[in-house]
């Protein structure tokens, strides 16, 4: 027996007791999970953002479409005709659209300046919403060429006053 002890002891003496050992790792697990979680009520609203009583929490998109294109710029009325058939009818309860300039950043270092619009989206989180976007930015991208679309989402405490 004394063989076997010798054999399977730890090569290393014990330096911190083992009550003290069980204590650290309980802590350092509730510390863990309380980093790791983040709960989201049954209305989606995370709890790190508190709407006041006369507040919805909802989702707020904003979607920036250049107009450059291999055959010129998008016109106003080639505009007009996507919001008025690709994005009314899948958000017919609001939208609003900014006319803008915007710039980026090419593969080759130049900056590129071009007329942009953003579409702004407040709407309650549903999977069918997101889809919607979706389909409406590879729309955009197929029928007037683009290569990206950026899209920025956030949530938001809304309320109509």
């Amino acid at each position: 027996m004394l063989h076997f002890r010798r054999r399977f002891r730890r090569p290393f003496p014990q330096l911190i007791p083992r009550p003290i050992r069980h204590v650290a790792v309980a802590a350092l697990c509730l510390v863990l999970a309380a980093c790791a979680t983040q709960t989201v009520t049954d209305s989606n609203e995370p709890e790190y953002l508190h709407c006041r009583d006369d507040e919805r929490w909802q989702v707020q998109e904003h979607i920036y479409f250049g107009t450059h294109t291999p055959q010129g710029f998008v016109s106003k009325a080639e505009w007009a005709a996507f919001v008025e058939k690709v994005i009314t009818p899948k958000f017919p309860h609001g939208l609003t659209v900014l006319a803008g300039s915007g710039q980026w950043q090419g593969a080759s270092g130049n900056i590129v300046r071009e007329p942009s619009y953003v579409l702004s989206l407040i709407y309650p989180y549903s999977r069918d919403k997101d889809l919607a976007i979706a389909e409406i930015i590879r729309e955009y991208k197929r029928q007037f060429q683009q290569q990206v679309v950026l899209r920025v989402r956030s949530g938001a405490c809304v309320s109509f006053l």
